[in-house]
């Protein structure tokens, strides 16, 4: 990723790299994977590593595990533990997450609680979190309406409460004329 193109096609100024935020000469390279091992027909396990060569940064090394919990589509849980090594102690961190939804029928349900420990302090902030609840709800196989709730604290924001609602419609495409393929005149 070369930073100067990465966010040169922007759409709002806040995507505007700053220079004392964001060097616009840096670059990196990230390279890394992930492996996945089912335990059992319901419980799945992976370990991923990522290593961020920055030209100007310097090195970071991204690794950790998950756990998934699911019964079919009704209900599932998981977890994840991941840390974050860089040159300093200034981009070290923890990250940890956890999750639950729940299928009724038509209408959808998830909690997700995210928290991210940076070895020293941001802004005064050594501890970043977020609590996101979604609800979602089906009336048919085409259209999907949901919301989410989150609150989130970090270093740049004390108190972020975020409203989102989307509408999602499934539109059919078909080629041609279907009733020449089926053979009707």
């Amino acid at each position: 990723i070369n930073y100067e193109y990465y966010f040169s096609s922007m759409t709002s100024n806040a995507f505007k790299l700053q220079p004392d935020i964001i060097d616009p000469a840096e670059k990196v390279l990230i390279l890394g994977g992930q492996a996945e091992y089912p335990v059992s027909k319901n419980l799945m396990v992976s370990a991923d590593y990522k290593n961020y060569n920055y030209k100007i940064s310097g090195r970071a090394d991204y690794y950790g595990g998950e756990g998934k919990y699911s019964v079919s589509d009704i209900w599932g849980l998981g977890s994840g533990i991941h840390r974050m090594n860089g040159k300093d102690d200034e981009s070290g961190y923890y990250e940890s997450r956890v999750y639950v939804y729940r299928n009724f029928a038509k209408i959808d349900a998830v909690i997700d609680l995210f928290d991210v420990a940076y070895d020293e302090k941001i802004n005064d902030v050594k501890n970043a979190y977020s609590g996101t609840l979604a609800i979602g709800y089906k009336p048919n196989k085409k259209i999907h309406l949901s919301s989410d709730l989150s609150y989130l604290h970090n270093p740049e924001f004390n108190n972020d409460v975020r409203l989102f609602f989307k509408f999602i419609y499934g539109f059919d495409i078909s080629k041609g004329d279907e009733s020449r393929e089926k053979g009707v005149d």
